[in-house]
């Protein structure tokens, strides 16, 4: 296997069909990269940084990507498998690619760069007002003039952003639902979480609620949005700027929304999904498809509605 160091950089596929997810792994001897996929639909496989150059710890040189592909695929592309390795790509045909993946990450020792993850040196600012109660891990960035109420519990990998208010009993950076019955191991086994979660300035989260942590990218909560209390915002989602969230509402990881949306209370947003910007979602709707930018929703399922108000402006 390759030796994991703390260094580390998070690739994605720039191809839309080609879902390919890993981690870099940098080592003295063989600095390479571990990535899986559940699909071969697009070749060839052009791979992209998911974060920002200054937030990513730099990588000189790659000798091999190894990516773990289905036998079917494989069997189904046999040319393929010549013409990547010449590009220093080496797939690994198994039945289960996720599996391989985790049980390959697992069965290593590794850490986490959190400096290169959060872009600055994990650090509270002196003016942070911070509960006694409240834990805060290691390797957090808290800036100035954020308030973090009592019980709060703010997890390895989070960055919050000047003048940011978190309310009592939030839980921040936690691992998201990601657990599976190995097929390998025949245990209970969860997905590595290798991210964390960035709050943008001015941002208010009510009591209550949960930001998980990404598993390869960051979790994102933009400036100035507003989360009412017992919200639940799954891994690797994001909120644009000015984004409303009332109470009770559940973002399922992946999900993308998109700047000054808001969803009324009690609503569902499903996993892996795009909101428009300025859209508004009616309490206790639940939204299972795409939705363009400048519609109204309400309903379950979700259904478009003459023009409604889902929070206020702000």
């Amino acid at each position: 296997m390759i030796p994991f160091r703390e260094k580390r950089q998070f690739i994605s596929a720039e191809s839309k069909t080609l879902d390919v997810r890993g981690v870099c792994l940098p080592s003295d001897l063989s600095p390479g990269c571990l990535a899986f996929t559940n699909s071969f639909e697009s070749y060839p496989i052009k791979f992209k940084d998911t974060y920002k150059a200054s937030a990513v710890s730099s990588i000189t040189k790659i000798l091999t990507t190894y990516i773990f592909i289905s036998d079917r695929d494989f069997s189904e592309n046999p040319s393929v498998k010549e013409d990547l390795k010449e590009k220093c790509i080496e797939l690994i045909p198994v039945t289960n690619p996720r599996d391989h993946f985790i049980f390959a990450i697992n069965s290593n020792s590794y850490a986490i760069d959190f400096k290169s993850l959060l872009g600055k040196n994990p650090s509270i600012h002196s003016s942070a007002h911070i509960h006694p109660s409240a834990f805060i891990s290691e390797n957090v960035y808290i800036d100035s003039g954020v308030t973090v109420g009592p019980g709060c519990v703010i997890g390895e990998g989070t960055y919050i952003g000047k003048n940011t208010i978190i309310q009592s009993n939030c839980t921040i950076g936690c691992d998201g639902i990601n657990a599976y019955n190995s097929s390998i191991t025949n245990k209970l086994t969860m997905m590595p979480h290798f991210s964390g979660v960035f709050i943008g300035e001015n941002v208010y989260i009510g009591s209550g609620s949960t930001i998980n942590r990404g598993v390869f990218n960051m979790t994102m909560i933009s400036n100035h949005c507003i989360l009412g209390s017992n919200v639940l915002i799954g891994h690797n989602a994001s909120l644009d700027n000015k984004v409303w969230l009332s109470s009770g509402v559940l973002v399922g990881g992946g999900s993308h929304l998109s700047e000054c949306t808001k969803i009324g209370l009690g609503a569902i947003i499903r996993d892996n999904l795009s909101i428009g910007s300025n859209v508004n979602v009616g309490m206790g709707s639940v939204v299972y498809k795409n939705v363009l930018a400048n519609r109204s929703l309400i309903g379950n399922p979700a259904r478009i509605t003459p023009k409604l108000s889902a929070g206020p402006d702000f």
